[in-house]
């Protein structure tokens, strides 16, 4: 089991973990952050979050596969280049992030909630401009 903790009120730090080398890329680290996000999110977490050496792809390609997003980068003194994931186990949160990455066009969900004018041209061509504008674009 990882250390691991609840950071905030709606957060949980998945904080460390191993394996030994006997137990690696056998399927076991992918069963413990299932059984992880499993648990935090019958508890009600918003969020469940860890960080690691850039270079860890052990770690990081089965936590992209189950559904965590880069979410940062940080440079520590201590431990080098780190990339900080995210899991949020709402469906909607994650539609939220990757539209607010740029991965997605805005849904008529997301308009919703962003109140975003339904009328506002997706190709950003359309709009009309100024006439002062247009002449110095042609």
């Amino acid at each position: 089991m990882p250390l691991s903790r609840q950071d905030s009120l709606t957060s949980f730090y998945m904080q460390n973990s191993g394996a030994l080398p006997y137990f690696r890329r056998r399927g076991w680290y992918t069963e413990m952050v299932k059984r992880v996000l499993e648990t935090t999110t019958q508890l009600g977490f918003l969020e469940i979050w860890s960080r690691h050496n850039v270079t860890n792809n052990d770690v990081i390609i089965p936590k992209l596969k189950l559904g965590f997003t880069i979410s940062a980068l940080e440079v520590s003194d201590l431990f080098g280049t780190l990339v900080h994931l995210r899991y949020y186990p709402s469906a909607l949160r994650r539609k939220m992030t990757d539209y607010r990455v740029g991965q997605i066009k805005p849904d008529a969900e997301i308009k919703q909630l962003l109140k975003i004018d339904s009328q506002f041209p997706e190709n950003r061509s359309e709009l009309k401009r100024p006439r002062e504008i247009r002449a110095l674009s042609t």
